[in-house]
């Protein structure tokens, strides 16, 4: 019973993983048009092992303003108050956008989920099979 349990879980980092990555690819086969953006802040919240690091950007689209949020991880944070960043929006949704680190760390963590998924459910057949 408990192999059958793990083999659940297992399967729910596989799913996670691959509904992460059709979301991603979704939402940036979306965001068209280039725009530059000024990070206006950067803040950090400290973890015990990683840090998350929420970057505010203001750009401009069709003649409007946006003001918008995204966060990384990792030790260290790239942004740097002032910097201009390309992003991709979405024409019909000017306030969701792709940027290349956010991207990435979906990217990453999607592969991560599949690959430790697809690890514990072999893991569990070479166990049924010994």
């Amino acid at each position: 019973m408990e192999l059958e349990i793990i083999a659940i879980v297992g399967g729910i980092f596989v799913l996670f993983g691959v509904k992460a990555f059709i979301q991603m690819f979704l939402k940036k086969k979306k965001c068209t048009e280039l725009v530059y953006a000024e990070v206006i802040s950067v803040s950090t919240t400290y973890h015990d092992e990683y840090d998350v690091h929420s970057i505010a950007l203001k750009y401009a689209y069709d003649g409007e303003q946006y003001i918008e949020t995204f966060s990384v991880g990792g030790t260290s944070c790239s942004y740097k108050t002032g910097d201009q960043v390309k992003l991709h929006i979405d024409p019909k949704e000017p306030k969701k956008f792709c940027c290349d680190q956010e991207t990435l760390g979906t990217f990453v963590w999607s592969i991560f989920g599949v690959i430790f998924g697809c690890i514990v459910i072999m893991f569990i057949i070479y166990l049924k099979n010994v």
